[in-house]
């Protein structure tokens, strides 16, 4: 129960649901934002709340027509549901991804600060293009995890710029928009591997290849593949480097992307775009992990896992990634994934697989193969 004042109460829950989730979908970031907006503001009528994880600050101010900006499909679920869950009237939100326009007309700029830097420079200069100067726009974030970037992109992005003092280890960011529009290209092209690749701004590691998703590329050789592969999945795809790589392997196969994020569909899509792919046997996909399948659906599932959840550092998500693939993957179909060793995702396959080998290591990754 999120209890942001002793007389408001809020029933939240973080989407989706996994067992022994010890995160709640609030934090006093949340709390301090929207007591804030409670004191200082009366009849909104349109409020644009950007990267509210899972609908806390929107649920509990009042206005008439509230926008959510979220770039995460899991965000767009979990605040469905949580505006279900205490009855408030879905009606008056909507919720766009933040590559789309940006609603005219509005009253209030909320932004939960995200964690990727060039992401937050991006809406800030997007929202300088979409409106007026007079527009006041508050941003909130844990004191630890601002940094000088953040500061210096709302000095340049903001007028009357000042932040507040700390409140249960929150800050408060202040500023009306100051109608500064960088004209700069906030989308980064690499070549590599034989692929034009696209990376949208707040995609994890946007600026150069993961190390683990290169190292398993440069020991793609080192695999010693099932038979009969014509169905691939890429989990957590990205700009698709895996997925597009592992498809011109088996070349009369079809490709699966799938992805939580806008940022990784819009790079996946401007990949083969770029790469002047054939794209008739490459499908795109927005949503959590494999929910899109059917049960032994795939011949061959690829997977560089996550084991961050924005600031979180959490393997419960990789752990409910592998029960999905087992799932999905056909009897004697495989998955490849590559990890940190630390990580130990071995013994958490082996729960899962009746066969888990390793394929190669370093000092620091693990390329491994399980196959149901």
């Amino acid at each position: 129960m999120f209890e942001y004042s002793k007389s408001s109460k809020l029933k939240l829950q973080r989407y989706p649901l996994i067992k022994h989730d010890n995160f709640q979908a609030w934090d006093s970031a949340d709390e301090y934002v929207i007591n804030y907006v409670k004191d200082s503001f009366d009849n909104l009528n349109k409020v644009l709340i950007i990267e509210d994880d899972f609908g806390a600050i929107g649920l509990a101010i009042k206005a008439n027509n509230i926008f959510f900006v979220n770039d995460s499909v899991l965000s767009r679920k979990g605040i469905l549901e949580n505006f279900r869950n205490n009855q408030s009237d879905i009606s008056r939100i909507d919720i766009i991804s933040p590559y789309c326009d940006f609603p005219m007309e509005i009253d209030l700029i909320i932004i939960k600060i995200p964690k990727v830097n060039r992401y937050l420079e991006f809406l800030l200069n997007k929202l300088n293009c979409f409106y007026s100067r007079d527009i006041q726009l508050i941003a909130t974030s844990k004191v630890k995890y601002l940094n000088s970037s953040i500061y210096k992109f709302c000095q340049t992005y903001l007028t009357d710029f000042q932040y507040s003092l700390s409140w249960k280890k929150s800050k408060i960011i202040t500023g009306k928009l100051s109608g500064f529009y960088a004209n700069k290209n906030f989308i980064n092209n690499l070549n590599d591997y034989q692929l034009k690749l696209v990376n949208y701004p707040n995609l994890f590691s946007s600026e150069k290849i993961d190390i683990g998703t290169r190292f398993l590329l440069d020991n793609i050789e080192k695999i010693d593949f099932v038979d009969q592969i014509s169905k691939i999945i890429d989990v957590g795809s990205a700009n698709g480097i895996l997925g597009l790589t592992f498809h011109s392997y088996f070349k009369d196969s079809n490709l699966w992307l799938t992805d939580i994020t806008y940022s990784a569909f819009e790079s996946a899509q401007a990949t083969i775009k770029m790469s002047n792919l054939d794209s008739k046997n490459i499908s795109l996909i927005i949503d959590n992990s494999l929910d899109s399948f059917d049960s032994e659906f795939a011949d061959l599932i690829v997977l560089n896992p996550p084991f961050h959840d924005k600031h979180k550092v959490s393997i419960q998500s990789s752990k409910q990634i592998f029960r999905d693939c087992r799932r999905v993957l056909r009897h004697g179909g495989q998955l490849i994934i590559v990890a940190n060793q630390h990580l130990g995702y071995h013994i958490h396959l082996a729960e899962e697989f009746s066969e888990v080998k390793m394929v190669h290591k370093s000092m620091k990754f693990i390329i491994l193969s399980a196959i149901k």
